[in-house]
């Protein structure tokens, strides 16, 4: 809107909120989370230097963990960055995931980084990862701040140090973790499929009774 069309209404995405969900039985014991298609555009590289920034200034504390998901043709590149980095205990690949498989292993994680070094134009994952009990920890470049909204948290757009250190707060401060997963609610619910589609019919019918 800002490049093209300042006057237009922006209607966001929904979430497969069917699917998308807290799962009790599931057990929280993961770090971070990497959701996406491994290309150079998504940051996957940012987030493997991150690992290795955090466990690296925080020696005395337990070694935070990531899970990749997805496939590209920057996974054998990332596999070996990590070899390089001497991070592979703490890095798991999973391939692709779908349907109950992701959002169980979604709902095992803490956090949900988002490095992407392009501007998305949305970013789906941060809904989908947020409802699943994820705190998406973003870049602030495109549509993603609109995405995450108040239920995550933001980092300056292809900035390791920036990455790093808002995740580090937000590791240290539980309150902030608090804060932000009670916002999530609200968040998630202007993005369910029937708020969306009712506001679509709004703007249609605005633009029919002209």
């Amino acid at each position: 809107r800002e490049r093209c069309f300042p006057a237009a209404t922006v209607i966001s995405n929904p979430y497969k909120a069917e699917l998308f969900g807290l799962r009790p039985g599931v057990s929280r014991d993961q770090d971070f989370a990497f959701m996406g298609r491994l290309v150079s555009d998504k940051g996957a590289d940012l987030a493997l230097r991150a690992v290795k920034q955090i466990n690296k200034v925080r020696p005395h504390a337990r070694p935070v963990t990531l899970t990749v998901i997805g496939d590209g043709p920057e996974k054998a590149p990332l596999m070996r960055l990590a070899a390089e980095l001497q991070i592979e205990p703490w890095i798991n690949f999973t391939g692709i995931l779908r349907g109950e498989v992701l959002v169980e292993t979604l709902n095992r994680h803490r956090f949900l980084w988002i490095p992407s070094v392009w501007e998305e134009p949305f970013g789906n994952i941060a809904l989908e990862g947020m409802a699943c009990g994820c705190i998406p920890i973003a870049s602030d470049g495109g549509g993603l701040p609109d995405a995450v909204g108040p239920g995550g948290t933001l980092f300056t757009r292809g900035d390791l140090e920036s990455m790093v250190q808002t995740s580090i707060d937000l590791l240290n401060s539980p309150e902030k973790q608090d804060q932000l997963r009670q916002a999530a609610g609200d968040h998630l619910a202007c993005h369910r499929p029937e708020r969306i589609a009712k506001r679509y019919l709004e703007v249609i019918e605005e633009a029919c009774a002209r």
